[in-house]
């Protein structure tokens, strides 16, 4: 790397704003304070559920499995498994990234909240807020990765659920 080029990810790195360069053919990104060398991050595309099927988003680097269980006897306790009401959902399930204007009324908080807001406070990265993944069904957002499920959706002790394990795979890192 020459001087310049040095000069530029200091620059970057300098700035408590989202900057970004490309220096010798790499994207070179500073995202609160985080610098990140390689290529740009890609929001992943949103796709459908496949229930009894374990599918990969290798945008964000995350492994997805779904599942029905006739009579659930866990209540959510984790951020990365989550329980829906099967009874409760409208239509199929698919998983996305955050849209402009959604919003969640997640369980035990007693409000609803933009998933801007909802970011925003947990001081998420900009490229951890596009690639955050999201699941809704036809309704809207019914959960969002590290955060929880929305009200309208939880399950109960004795509900047939639909169970969603979401985990980070070997390229991102341990949930």
């Amino acid at each position: 790397m020459s001087f310049t080029h040095a000069q530029a990810v200091y620059s970057i790195a300098s700035s408590s704003e989202y900057r970004s360069a490309d220096i010798s053919g790499m994207r070179v990104v500073c995202d609160r304070g985080v610098l990140y060398f390689g290529r740009e991050y890609s929001v992943p595309e949103s796709f459908e559920l496949k229930i009894g099927a374990q599918q990969i988003i290798p945008e964000s680097g995350f492994e997805v499995k779904s599942e029905i269980i006739a009579h659930c006897g866990k209540k959510n306790e984790s951020f990365n498994i989550l329980y829906f009401n099967y009874d409760s959902i409208c239509g199929s399930i698919s998983l996305t990234s955050r849209k402009p204007g959604d919003k969640i009324r997640l369980c035990g908080r007693g409000c609803t909240k933009s998933l801007k807001d909802l970011f925003s406070e947990a001081k998420l990265s900009r490229m951890e807020r596009e690639t955050t993944p999201v699941l809704r069904d036809e309704r809207g957002v019914i959960a969002v990765y590290g955060f929880g499920v929305a009200e309208r959706c939880i399950a109960r002790p004795g509900d047939k659920v639909i169970r969603v394990t979401i985990n980070k795979t070997k390229l991102t890192g341990d949930n």
